[in-house]
């Protein structure tokens, strides 16, 4: 006759160091008196902590908010330790790289959150045949209510975006009163590469467009669905 099998199962660790303490410590003593051990999923941790090295020789760091300076490397190391025992992950840097990291993940997220609304007012110009679909058909002052949506998102997202992204810029710039000093800024937190991607893949974009028209393709039929037969 087969023998039962003991399994110990857990899950949603993320990275927490002081949880996998405690799964090691119970699989060294036994306490569960199991043969088997399952982690069933969400290992990794949940966000990234920057520890910032200060000009003083100093480390500063934001965390459950809370703001902690420590001097020496003992206390820098303890710090680490408390970040990564509930499963985050703590990150030694320097000031230029936490903006440079920061401005990428605004511009990222100004993309994200400002497109739905460009969509939702081109939409019913651009692919009528997907907007007819929809249940935001009826109108409102002459426009389709989806149209409305669109704008009524973009009014209160463009100026938070402008007050995270744009502003510091501005702050920055008038700071050092020197162009020079935009240039480096937007070069060091990937602006520059960002932005040069984005005209580079419109000009590939209408230049293959115009060569596919000139070699008799019909483009417009691209973004039209196949019919089934």
């Amino acid at each position: 006759m087969a023998k039962p099998l003991r399994c110990y199962m857990c899950s949603d660790l993320h990275a927490a160091n002081r949880t996998y303490r405690k799964l090691l410590n119970a699989i060294k003593l036994n306490v569960y008196e199991a043969r088997v051990v399952l982690i069933a999923g969400d290992l990794t941790g949940k966000a990234i902590v920057p520890i910032v090295a200060q000009s003083n020789g100093r480390y500063a760091a934001a965390f459950l908010d809370q703001h902690y300076v420590v001097e020496t490397e003992s206390e820098r190391q303890s710090l680490e330790q408390n970040i990564s025992d509930i499963g985050y992950y703590p990150y030694v840097t320097d000031q230029d790289e936490v903006v440079a990291l920061r401005a990428d993940g605004v511009l990222l997220a100004a993309l994200t959150w400002i497109m739905p609304g460009l969509n939702a007012i081109l939409i019913p110009y651009r692919r009528p045949d997907l907007f007819q679909l929809t249940n935001n058909t009826a109108k409102f002052l002459g426009l389709p209510r989806l149209v409305w949506y669109g704008i009524i998102w973009l009014i209160f997202i463009i100026p938070v975006y402008l007050a995270a992204f744009v502003w510091p810029v501005i702050q920055a710039i008038q700071a050092s009163k020197r162009a020079s000093d935009f240039v480096s800024f937007s070069n060091t937190s990937g602006i520059s590469w960002a932005l040069g991607l984005i005209v580079l893949a419109i000009i590939i974009y209408f230049v293959m467009r115009a060569v596919n028209n000139s070699r008799g393709i019909n483009t417009k039929m691209i973004y039209q669905e196949l019919p089934p037969d």
